[in-house]
């Protein structure tokens, strides 16, 4: 069953099966601590398969500005190849009013090396020296960019190939993650949009990825930092992974300053406070420490810490709402996936702390939620036992309905009670699919938002119709008024909650049903819900 569960996730992207924590073999545990760049190392690795390998850039200028660029290049199954430049300038047009520039490439590929990136109208190349990029684009006219960035300290990777892998047998691992940096770069030349041209000249990050499985079986949370000050630059990059590789944190960065790498190696980010984003249900931070601890380049103890209180977030993106809408009917509704990016950007209100020196200077964060680390049970279920039937071809088809319903979680008998409940008789064969996709999306929205005000790091405070009441951290049970608090929050309501707030009676509970008229056709499309095989065991698996 694991391996049919394994193969249906890669081909359809659903929930992988709980593999543990033993499935994942982290960067952190592998040894040397970390491995300084080659030229070599910078190749574009284009391995086929299904992954996402990019190459990112983050900029922040003199005077104030920040700024990132980015080349997607991903590959679905190996069959299907796309490439993407993305740019984003932040406080374009006045806080919070963003530039952002997505652009699908052409005639992509790479140089003979696979150092450099080409397409129509773009190209990313490596110096001969190996230490500097040169970055030019006319893609979008809105968005042109001629920049140069240089290497100031020495690029690396963690552990020796920077690679957490997965996979239950190491030697024949199905995903991997890949990270290598440039942690403390230097940038000149310009982006020129219609209303201004800036000068980019400052500090820059270079990090190239790459992503050897689907996002959402990978990572279910992500953590990021690039913090710049005049003599000190420190990265920070740290995912979750999903409860089918047992909740597994896997934290990488490194501090640095011009010409100089002081520590590579594991890290930490923790989240000391946060509040609800009641929009999307996500615990948004609030207050944050990042540390770096364990043994420096010097062969000596390391310790440098940054925390504070974060300021107002500079922007919230639905990465779901920049894909189309049957893929996000299918990410969303069939694996869960949720992901939502919270990025913040302050100019001077943290300080890195090394040692006795507290150096305050400019930093970015963003804090990735892509899915709940929680595994939810089905709350629907088929009766265990498919009864006898009239005959022996009666009982396998019953077993064949009642196996299917089981995989599909919701039985038809629980619509068929639902419906009964609002009145109807009468149901298309056809209907019983699209009404367990709806309801399931539905109920699991409900369940996630449920499951975040519990898990949530701090107490949540309901809004004025629930009377304020604290739901505490620690409270593992699930009342009524959390489904109800729930609903409230998504704008909506379900039979049997919220009801009484408006005063109006539950549907099973009006004298009155609307009956329709009987149908003489002896079509097999259709089903009558009041036959007596929904008189069975079937109040088990009752919907409501």
């Amino acid at each position: 069953m694991n391996w049919f569960k394994q193969q249906l996730a890669n081909v359809a992207g659903t929930q992988e099966p709980e593999y543990g924590a033993s499935a994942i073999q982290p960067v952190t545990k592998q040894t040397p601590q970390y491995t300084e760049l080659k030229a070599e190392d910078l190749r574009w690795r284009d391995v086929g398969g299904t992954n996402v390998e990019t190459a990112i850039f983050y900029f922040m200028t003199d005077d104030g500005h920040t700024a990132l660029a980015q080349i997607i290049y991903s590959s679905v199954a190996g069959v299907h190849t796309t490439a993407q430049f993305n740019t984003k300038i932040f406080d374009h047009s006045g806080p919070g009013q963003h530039l952002w520039c997505s652009d699908p490439l052409t005639n992509f590929g790479f140089d003979d090396e696979k150092t450099g990136f080409f397409a129509d109208n773009l190209a990313l190349e490596l110096s001969p020296t190996g230490d500097s990029y040169a970055l030019k684009s006319a893609v979008n006219d809105r968005c042109l960019v001629n920049l140069t960035v240089q290497r100031e300290a020495p690029g690396f990777q963690a552990g020796k190939d920077g690679t957490s892998y997965f996979g239950t047998d190491p030697k024949q691992p199905w995903g991997s993650i890949f990270h290598s940096f440039w942690p403390r770069c230097s940038v000149t030349g310009v982006i020129k949009t219609e209303a201004k041209e800036y000068n980019l000249k400052g500090q820059a990050l270079f990090i190239k990825a790459l992503q050897g499985m689907k996002p959402h079986h990978a990572a279910a949370r992500w953590n990021f930092v690039d913090f710049t000050s005049p003599t000190y630059s420190a990265v920070l990059m740290e995912f979750t992974t999903p409860p089918s590789y047992g909740n597994t944190t896997v934290s990488i960065g490194s501090i640095s300053k011009q010409g100089e790498l002081l520590y590579a190696g594991p890290t930490k980010a923790k989240h000391v406070e946060s509040k609800p984003d009641l929009e999307c249900s996500w615990p948004e931070p609030r207050r944050v420490l990042f540390e770096w601890e364990g043994t420096g380049t010097d062969g000596k103890p390391f310790s440098a810490s940054i925390e504070g209180d974060l300021p107002e977030r500079t922007d919230r993106v639905d990465v779901l709402s920049h894909i189309p809408g049957f893929i996000k009917t299918i990410v969303g509704g069939v694996s869960g996936a949720r992901p939502f990016i919270y990025q913040f950007n302050t100019k001077d209100q943290f300080k890195l702390k090394l040692g006795d020196v507290e150096e305050p200077g400019q930093l970015f964060l963003e804090a990735t939620f892509i899915t709940m680390p929680t595994t939810f049970k089905p709350i629907f279920r088929a009766h265990p036992s498919p009864g006898k039937g009239r005959g022996m071809g009666n009982v396998f088809r019953r077993q064949r309905k009642l196996a299917k319903d089981n995989i599909l979680a919701i039985s038809k008998a629980s619509i068929r009670k639902l419906a009964r409940r609002g009145g109807i008789r009468r149901i298309q064969s056809e209907f019983y699919d699209e009404a367990r996709a709806s309801i399931k999306t539905y109920l699991t929205t409900i369940l996630h938002r449920i499951v975040q005000i519990l898990e949530s790091d701090g107490p949540i405070y309901e809004v004025e119709t629930m009377m304020r009441q604290n739901v505490e951290k620690s409270r593992k049970v699930v009342k009524v008024e959390d489904v109800v608090f729930a609903l409230k929050g998504l704008g909506k309501t379900i039979y049997g909650f919220g009801w009484y707030d408006s005063g109006a009676e539950p549907v099973a509970g009006r004298v009155s049903r609307r009956t329709l008229p009987k149908d003489s056709s002896n079509s097999e499309d259709e089903e009558n819900i009041d036959e007596s095989s929904d008189a069975s065991s079937d109040e088990d698996s009752l919907v409501g």
